[in-house]
């Protein structure tokens, strides 16, 4: 039965020369889907497999649902190869896109993965043929088919000669081996510095000279003399100290003493002149310079007594004043004598 008007299909051909002689290889190949194909598009049902006899001459052909044809499903299947060689038995998938043309030949396709029912692929297994050696899943290039490639070997006496060279790209010279610890740097010196590390980097930590400073170290507690900095601590100064601050009398503004001062050489210059401030050193001195004292000593030159009006009567004691030129006393009982008319 023919496949339906419009479907892909494309020819598969085989080609089967036995090894020693040339003669034909005698048997057959059954070639199977990996599933059952519905095609709704013909409106088909492809199961089974098909047998191909190998005749006489070796050769034989058959006509294959192309492996993407359209609306066929599921989608992933593959067919199976099954070689029936007197000798020589071998399973294996292939894939036959419509892309590979009208006519291909089994010879020319690689084994692909074995599929599930639900299209999934699954590794092959089994011997591999063709341009293949090995089994799978891990087959590898045949000697014969690398030779046609590289029959005098040069590539891969190139390839071998590569990987042995030390510098085979002429840039090595600039690399650095990660075995060598930055040992292998040209200059230590200038690497440092081209990383801004100082001579800090150098040295050890510990508490001697030479050394990098440890917590413990008696250098960061000794005693250090201090530089000169009078000039921060005076008025305008960066950290300007006040007399308060250390407990020095101010040269101006009202100012409280306790304790008696001494004056070793001179005492201040006092005014000769009334300050009229009460409770003053100056006021005091000027007063005692000015009048008697107030008890005891010895009077130089003539007494003035300025008019006045007549006094309160004293508790003790008696009152000498002038009013109206005349000289007068008043005792503690309250009688006023004239000692001096006016």
């Amino acid at each position: 039965m023919p496949f339906p008007a419009g479907a892909s299909t494309i020819t598969l051909t085989i080609n089967r020369p036995l090894p020693a002689g040339g003669g034909a290889a005698q048997g057959k190949i059954v070639l199977s889907p990996s599933a059952v194909l519905v095609d709704a598009a013909h409106k088909a049902i492809y199961s089974g497999s098909g047998t191909i006899t190998i005749g006489p001459t070796g050769t034989a052909s058959v006509v294959l649902l192309t492996t993407d044809s359209p609306g066929v499903l599921p989608a992933g299947w593959r067919w199976r190869v099954d070689e029936q060689i007197p000798g020589s038995r071998r399973t294996y998938w292939i894939d036959l896109p419509a892309t590979l043309g009208s006519t291909v030949d089994l010879a020319q396709l690689s084994p692909v993965s074995q599929p599930d029912g639900s299209g999934q692929s699954l590794p092959p297994t089994g011997p591999a043929g063709g341009a293949l050696s090995g089994s799978y899943p891990n087959p590898s290039l045949a000697p014969a088919t690398v030779a046609q490639f590289d029959a005098a070997g040069a590539a891969s006496g190139a390839v071998a000669a590569h990987v042995a060279a030390t510098d085979p790209h002429g840039d090595r010279a600039y690399a650095l081996a990660k075995a060598a610890n930055l040992a292998d740097l040209a200059s230590t010196g200038t690497a440092r510095t081209n990383l801004g590390l100082g001579t800090a980097a150098t040295l050890n930590v510990g508490t001697t000279t030479g050394t990098v400073a440890a917590g413990d170290d008696a250098r960061l507690s000794n005693a250090r003399t201090p530089t000169s900095h009078a000039s921060t601590h005076a008025t305008g100064g960066t950290d300007p100290v006040t007399p308060a601050a250390i407990g020095a009398v101010s040269i101006s503004g009202d100012q409280v003493v306790n304790g008696e001062k001494t004056f070793n050489s001179a005492i201040p210059v006092l005014p000769g002149f009334d300050p009229a401030f009460g409770n003053q050193a100056v006021r005091k001195a000027w007063v005692d310079s000015t009048f008697l004292p107030l008890a005891g000593g010895t009077l130089t030159g003539p007494l003035y007594l300025a008019n006045s009006s007549a006094p309160a009567t004293p508790a003790s004691g008696g009152v000498l004043w002038v009013e109206g030129g005349a000289l007068k006393y008043k005792g503690s009982s309250g009688t006023v004598t004239v000692i001096a008319p006016a």
